[in-house]
């Protein structure tokens, strides 16, 4: 399911945002589940609330791996891993 396309009758999923408490294991799992295992920087920045500019800093800090496939310009980052960042900043 994409980010955009969520259905209006489902209830939205709380993601907590950076400064509340992180995510359990499971809750990444599920999240995982529903967004796929790898997302493009501008899904990862909706999903936990901050700006892709942010996530291309910490890319650029190597906090973050990205992934490029050969020929393409669009980066992509785990979902687990943007997660994972996200609690180890709150």
């Amino acid at each position: 399911m994409s980010i955009n396309n969520v259905a209006e009758n489902t209830p939205e999923k709380h993601v907590p945002a950076i400064g509340e408490p992180g995510v359990t294991e499971e809750e990444i799992d599920a999240l995982v589940e529903e967004y796929g295992a790898y997302i493009s920087c501008p899904q990862a920045a909706e999903l936990i609330g901050v700006s892709a500019k942010t996530l291309h800093r910490e890319i650029a800090a190597k906090t973050l791996e990205a992934y490029r496939l050969p020929g393409r310009r669009t980066v992509r980052v785990k979902t687990a891993d943007v997660l994972r960042l996200m609690k180890r900043v709150a």
